[in-house]
């Protein structure tokens, strides 16, 4: 499924992130889903079923609302949604779950999501979630700026998001900006011996302008993730006082991992950032994805000298938690390529297969750009 969402003024974020869970989890994805996003500037451009089934919403609780209804009960100030969809397993089964889940995040004060200033949600993963339960939830990016070019994803003012959600994947791209995702990768060999574990990942990429994404005050607590540096391979740790903390332009987690040569299990499991990369340790050496957060390409050429593009498979190096090499591009048919070589919607042809170009960076950065199929 692929929809090109667009948002015309300031919306409250709630009706966004209920529109986006309604196309991923309907059967005939369509705009008459939608009452957040304009209905006549937002199209759907594959109407394949994504595959993702309607968990729970503190807001609509166990039944999801239709379209009809376009008010929120905001009795909180942050409001989430979530959804499921199995992973692949091996031949003799044990698939697992994984889980994304959209919440609403405000920049500054809880107060600017029911004024629908400043504004927008954050798509996480989680190891599970039970109806209200939710069971350690990915990092949380949200903002203390007063600006667009300093949010994730904004709900004010106008904004192009393309949503693509297949089973394998639900992805969000802010046209020209950034993207966050929730992405399935190949099980292995570990996988299949430590049953519990979910083959799935989360993955947040921050603006082209490397703005600091930090949590705001208003959005730290003890129910809500934040990102340290202090804990054994950085697990998720709730923490109260780390509105400071920056993010840097990217975050990932793991999702349900044991570490072999330990035996421990982490229900979370952050990649840092590279900033880590000071002192070779086994925590800091995991945030080194060069095939996950790939910058600074440049463009190479043929034999004759003609330009060529360079298509970078996505990979997980695990090898510093005893897992082999996690492939994402195989099982969630997504690759990374420079911005700005192709528009969004061009198509490309990777061995026989169908890929769809989606500009989330800008080619002034090095930035990043995606290609992925819809279906």
């Amino acid at each position: 499924m692929y929809a090109k969402l667009v948002a015309t003024a300031n919306v409250n974020p709630c009706l966004l992130i209920r529109d986006i869970v309604r196309l991923c989890t309907s059967d005939t994805p369509n705009t008459t889903l939608i009452s957040g996003f304009s209905n006549t500037s937002s199209v759907v451009i594959d109407p394949t079923p994504a595959g993702w089934t309607y968990v729970y919403s503190t807001a609509d609780t166990t039944t999801l609302q239709p379209a009809s209804n376009a008010t929120i009960n905001n009795t909180t100030a942050y409001e989430w949604w979530a959804m499921s969809a199995p992973c692949l397993g091996p031949l003799s089964g044990n698939a697992t779950l994984k889980y994304a889940k959209l919440t609403t995040v405000g920049a500054g004060t809880a107060n600017s999501i029911a004024t629908n200033t400043l504004s927008g949600f954050a798509l996480t993963g989680a190891a599970n979630i039970q109806t209200s339960s939710v069971t350690n939830e990915g990092t949380r990016r949200g903002a203390n700026g007063t600006s667009a070019a300093s949010f994730p994803l904004y709900a004010w003012g106008s904004a192009t998001y393309h949503l693509i959600a297949t089973p394998r994947h639900v992805t969000l791209i802010r046209e020209g900006y950034n993207y966050q995702g929730v992405w399935e990768y190949a099980f292995t060999d570990v996988h299949s011996f430590y049953t519990t574990s979910s083959p799935f990942l989360q993955i947040n990429h921050g603006g082209e302008n490397g703005s600091n994404n930090t949590t705001s005050a208003a959005n730290t607590g003890p129910a809500d993730p934040v990102y340290t540096t202090t804990t054994a391979f950085n697990t998720q740790s709730n923490i109260s006082n780390l509105n400071t903390q920056n993010f840097g332009s990217y975050t990932s987690c793991l999702f349900n991992v044991t570490v072999p040569s330990t035996g421990v299990s982490y229900g979370s499991l952050s990649l840092g950032i590279m900033q880590n990369m000071s002192m070779l340790t086994a925590n800091n050496l995991l945030a080194f994805q060069p095939y996950l957060f790939n910058y600074g390409r440049l463009s190479s050429v043929n034999s004759t000298g003609a330009t060529r593009n360079l298509l970078n498979p996505i990979f997980i190096n695990g090898g510093s938690i005893g897992h082999p090499t996690l492939d994402v591009s195989t099982t969630s048919k997504i690759y990374n390529v420079k911005a700005g070589i192709a528009s969004t919607g061009d198509n490309i042809d990777i061995n026989g297969t169908t890929y769809t170009f989606f500009n989330s960076g800008t080619s002034s950065n090095n930035g990043l750009a995606l290609v992925m199929t819809t279906s």
